[in-house]
């Protein structure tokens, strides 16, 4: 990945964020006299003194989306790799460098890891001029198929697996998908949004993480994405557990709502859970007459407990998060009853004052007391009477909250 040259007029500058999956991001703005000449950026090394998977920033200058390589000549939309790659690592003896597109046909690796971003149409290009590649797996990779899925051919293993989408600052935005296809030599991976699974994995492998073959990654894939919804399913227990007691304690209307949004998450766990598990056995079984075998045989057999007692987990945590969920509506309904009930008693008792005072102030002659001073007095009293006597037969019903 060749290095990167910025074309600049005068009084522009600009932050240049650069994270992981190889994005550099342009943002602040701002005008003020700056230097003229150009300030190269190294997308493929990471900054001396840095940590790996940081944020590094660098102070350019900028004032047309114009870029050059230090061949030069090239335009933002011909700039980085040309073929859409994001970023790319040979291994040998299980330690991975970083690399370039061309590295991939000059040999000379143990295996090779090529990421791509498929929203980049060159991407697609020059996965179609990988020869070996199988055509199904060719397909699936440039596809927007979103369910879990795992298949072999023609001693290539290839499908879709579960990742987390994250925006640029690293917060998870929801349930991702990366595509892949793998054989003994070679692994490519590509998604169409930021992924983290892959991310970490890759700052894994640039800090010193050893993978001794294509499955080695693919296993760590998995294995990190059962660490990562772990954790987060650990969060999600102390959560329902915190809701649990406040709701034995006699709390309900706060709980009610935090819980929703817990349950939702569950589910969305306890699919991705199901959906690989699936992915695995339909792999083993040879389904749509692919033989069973490829470089996945032995790291399927080993990854599937650890997916099966995640997904138990997370079952788990579920049927906690219905059954409470259950609670809060008995509650609820309870507190519901008690209201009802104690506006139907004071209904009972103003219903028959009510009727009173309406007989009582019908215009048409010959109303009781309509010419008395005692008048109102004798009506206030009769309602007075009539309410007592209302609230004693409820009591002696026992009817009253």
């Amino acid at each position: 990945m060749p290095n990167l040259a910025v074309e600049l007029p005068q009084h522009v500058s600009q932050q240049v964020t650069h994270l992981g999956d190889g994005f550099a991001v342009l943002a602040n703005l701002s005008h003020r006299q700056t230097p003229r000449q150009g300030v190269l950026i190294d997308r493929a090394r990471p900054q001396e003194g840095r940590g790996n998977g940081q944020a590094r920033q660098l102070t350019v200058v900028q004032a047309c989306y114009r870029l050059q390589s230090r061949a030069g000549g090239k335009r933002l939309d011909d700039l980085a790799t040309g073929d859409g790659l994001l970023w790319a690592l040979r291994f040998d003896n299980g330690v991975g460098k970083p690399a370039e597109s061309a590295d991939l046909a000059a040999g000379g690796y143990q295996w090779f890891w090529a990421h791509f971003a498929l929203a980049d149409i060159r991407a697609r290009s020059f996965m179609r001029r990988i020869a070996a590649l199988p055509e199904a797996a060719r397909e699936l990779l440039e596809s927007d198929e979103t369910r879990l899925q795992l298949h072999h051919e023609n001693g290539w293993s290839f499908g879709v697996l579960p990742d987390l989408e994250r925006d640029l600052n690293g917060t998870i935005l929801g349930p991702g998908r990366l595509r892949f296809a793998m054989n003994e030599q070679l692994l490519i991976t590509a998604r169409h949004h930021p992924l983290r699974i892959i991310d970490d994995v890759r700052r894994q492998a640039h800090m010193g993480a050893k993978f001794a073959a294509p499955s080695d990654a693919f296993a760590g894939l998995i294995e990190h994405f059962a660490e990562v919804m772990e954790v987060r399913l650990e969060a999600m227990s102390s959560e329902i557990d915190e809701i649990e007691d406040r709701v034995l304690g006699g709390s309900v209307k706060a709980d009610a709502i935090a819980l929703g949004p817990l349950r939702r998450e569950l589910a969305g766990a306890r699919r991705e859970f199901s959906g690989l598990r699936t992915a695995f056995h339909r792999s083993g079984q040879g389904r749509e007459g692919r033989r069973p075998g490829g470089p996945l045989s032995g790291p399927i057999a080993e990854l599937a407990p650890i997916i099966e007692d995640a997904d138990r987990e997370a079952a788990n945590l579920q049927d906690r998060g219905r059954l409470l969920h259950e609670e809060l509506d008995t509650l609820i309904s309870g507190a519901t009853n008690q209201t009802m009930r104690a506006l139907t008693v004071i209904s009972t008792l103003l219903i028959p004052p009510t009727l009173i005072v309406g007989a009582f102030g019908m215009n048409v002659p010959g109303i009781p007391f309509e010419h008395s001073r005692l008048g109102f007095g004798i009506a206030a009293g009769i309602c007075l009477i009539v309410v007592l006597a209302a609230y004693q037969l409820l009591r002696r019903l026992d009817l009253l909250p």
